[in-house]
């Protein structure tokens, strides 16, 4: 019975049998590992609960505290709120940061436990943030979860074939902002220059990060990366000329990328990456990036479904990255209209000459319907920053949060303290 229950939950929390569930996720065997480990929980709870309850009025005066077990609320309301509907709370005045849930016995226990592992992944990958930089420095990016991996390639867009991708991956949900860059030029002494946009709207903190080159965009996501523990996605010299990975170091993941390292977590999305996270929907390919194939109705701001930025003065300059219109099928805001984003991709493909032009799409605030659409796209040097080109980045799915395999092993470990004290 418990591995009958183990199987179930990781297919809850995977999504795939046990053969092909590495394969449809860049992290592969670390989140594997991490669902391994859940599940190891899991049995070791189911094995616990094996055990009838023992008698005890656990509601007897000073008993109590001892009966519970604290867990602390990290991240996200929704979190929150589903485990005190499943558990049920007692407040402490003493601890409003802390959820206190009562050690369930028996079919309780093991639903909620089962619960918490079914929805740790999509709450991980698609409602929290990652956060950088420390102090005055920190700042979140927030990404949503691209699943449907191994979808088709479409072939009406620019590129063609493009938006295949056979894996998972995440998406800045938003366009890096001007206060994104400050913050990692002041934590990393990155130097990344962005246009004075004065006289296009000004230089609010919120306002995307324009003026930025490709160089410099690779250069902030490098430092993403290192900042926190990881490898860096792009490579540069001492001399700090970008240059390309070996063939033993280069992504390798939907065919060879030597500009992309195989170990990256965070990157600049590539033309399929952007294009699948743009205009596809888990079944069929759109025309414009907020789920249609008509134009989307131009606003200077907002959120408003089936809106985008685009068709407005050019010295009003684009709106903040959160107010950029209504969003894509997966949940991104701004793919059409606001600025012009790069993507990772040498224009004509290939990815194997450092200095060659680099692509970009998704319009800007001045520009016309046409330019949103999935056929339009343009190109500049990498070396160059532009004032209407922002850009985005992308990620690895997370793996399993652990404050989520804590929160697991702290139920185990309230029941092993019910049956100790017998």
């Amino acid at each position: 019975m418990i591995g009958a229950k183990s199987l179930r939950v990781k297919a809850l929390f995977i999504g795939s049998s046990d053969s092909d569930c590495c394969s449809e996720c860049i992290t592969g065997p670390a989140l594997c590992f991490d669902v391994f480990l859940a599940l190891s929980w899991l049995r070791v709870a189911l094995a616990l609960e094996a055990f009838p309850p023992h008698p005890r009025n656990r509601d007897t005066p000073g008993e109590d505290d001892a009966s519970y077990c604290a867990l602390t609320v990290q991240k996200g309301g929704s979190n929150a709120k589903l485990l005190t509907q499943d558990f049920g709370h007692k407040t402490n005045p003493q601890t409003s940061s802390y959820m206190k849930s009562r050690v369930l016995s028996g079919r309780n226990l093991i639903r909620s436990m089962l619960l918490l592992a079914a929805t740790s992944a999509p709450l991980s990958e698609s409602m929290l943030a990652d956060t950088f930089g420390t102090g005055s420095d920190a700042f979140t990016i927030d990404f949503v979860h691209i699943g449907n991996p191994g979808n088709p390639a479409d072939t009406t867009g620019d590129p063609n074939p493009v938006g295949a991708v056979p894996y998972t991956y995440r998406m800045g949900t938003y366009e890096v902002s001007r206060d994104m860059i400050t913050k990692a030029n002041s934590a990393g002494g990155l130097g990344i220059t962005m246009d004075d946009m004065t006289i296009y709207g000004g230089n609010g903190a919120a306002r995307p990060a324009t003026g930025v080159s490709w160089f410099e965009a690779a250069a902030f996501v490098n430092w993403l990366n290192t900042s926190t523990g990881h490898k860096p996605a792009y490579h540069f010299d001492q001399n700090g000329d970008f240059t390309l990975w070996s063939v033993g170091e280069a992504w390798t993941k939907g065919g060879q990328n030597l500009y992309r390292n195989k170990d990256a977590y965070y990157f600049l999305p590539s033309d399929d990456e952007w294009y699948k996270a743009a205009y596809y929907d888990g079944t069929g390919y759109f025309v414009f990036p907020t789920g249609s194939d008509s134009p989307p109705g131009a606003v200077a701001g907002g959120t408003g479904a089936g809106t985008a930025v685009y068709s407005q003065g050019i010295n009003q300059g684009p709106t903040d990255i959160t107010n950029a219109g209504g969003l894509s099928p997966y949940g991104t805001m701004g793919q059409g209209g606001n600025v012009w984003e790069w993507q990772e991709n040498a224009f004509t493909g290939g990815n194997d000459l450092p200095m060659a032009e680099r692509g970009f799409r998704g319009g800007g605030w001045y520009g016309v319907a046409v330019v949103l659409n999935s056929s339009e796209r343009g190109y500049y040097d990498p070396w160059v920053g532009v004032d209407a080109v922002g850009f985005r980045v992308a990620a690895v799915p997370e793996p399993l949060k652990s404050a989520t395999l804590a929160g697991l092993g702290c139920l185990v470990f309230g029941v092993w303290l019910r049956r100790r004290r017998k």
